[in-house]
């Protein structure tokens, strides 16, 4: 028998799946359009697969972001209370960023004659470019979800 007050509104179960996968494709989409506008120079030959490869590869990471540190950060902040915006566009930054750094890690580790030192270097540098979508994502995430509407007190409302 389930508690009283655990069914959630299909409205808000229907919101946080949109904000779960909409914030960080939004973000992917974001940072390959700027990056296909900074090398879509005269000079410079991009092709719109490579914008779309540049897409799904960030939307990728910015999913398996989402669901790995995003879903569980937002059941903590809920818990606490913490449900301002800067909270959320922070936390996604810092998702981001944990995330790029893992991947590219992972990546360049497979390179033969790399050095700890200059991998971290690289990592940490690619990660940067990786904050900004993150940010923008947590951004999206709260704007979508909008934890700062929730009633407290109802623990079941952290996962509509």
């Amino acid at each position: 028998m389930a508690r009283k007050g655990a069914a959630l509104p299909p409205r808000r179960r229907a919101r946080a799946a949109i904000a779960i996968v909409l914030a960080p494709l939004c973000a992917a989409f974001a940072v390959s359009l700027v990056l296909f506008s900074i090398e879509a120079t005269p000079g410079a030959q991009m092709s719109a697969q490579i914008m779309f490869m540049i897409f799904a590869i960030f939307s990728v990471y910015g999913l398996l972001a989402m669901l790995l540190v995003g879903w569980p950060f937002h059941a903590v902040a809920f818990r606490r209370r913490w449900r301002s915006a800067p909270t959320y566009v922070f936390a996604g930054g810092g998702a981001g960023f944990v995330s790029a750094c893992l991947a590219f890690l992972l990546y360049l580790r497979q390179t033969p004659g790399v050095t700890t030192l200059s991998l971290l270097g690289a990592a940490f540098g690619i990660a940067l470019l990786i904050v900004l979508p993150g940010l923008l994502a947590g951004w999206l995430f709260w704007l979508i979800r909008r934890p700062d509407r929730d009633r407290d007190g109802d623990p079941a409302s952290v996962f509509e």
